[in-house]
């Protein structure tokens, strides 16, 4: 699960495997100074590595793994 809240503006959070290009859009979008929280199936990149990246605002983010497709 991944989830945002205290963002300073409508903050647009990517997620993707180390290694991959970013998605040319956001797994979540969280608007001003509020939380949202979605479900996302990611692939592990390079070492079992995933990136995580917000733009256009400031966000705290979380990241909850929980399982995997074998």
């Amino acid at each position: 699960a991944l989830s945002g809240s205290r963002s300073t503006g409508p903050a647009r959070v990517q997620l993707w495997p180390r290694g991959a290009t970013a998605p040319s859009t956001p797994d979540l979008v969280v608007p001003r100074k509020d939380s949202r929280e979605t479900v996302s199936v990611v692939r592990l990149g390079r070492g079992g590595d995933l990136l995580l990246k917000a733009r256009d605002a400031r966000v705290r983010a979380e990241l909850q793994v929980l399982g995997w497709i074998g």
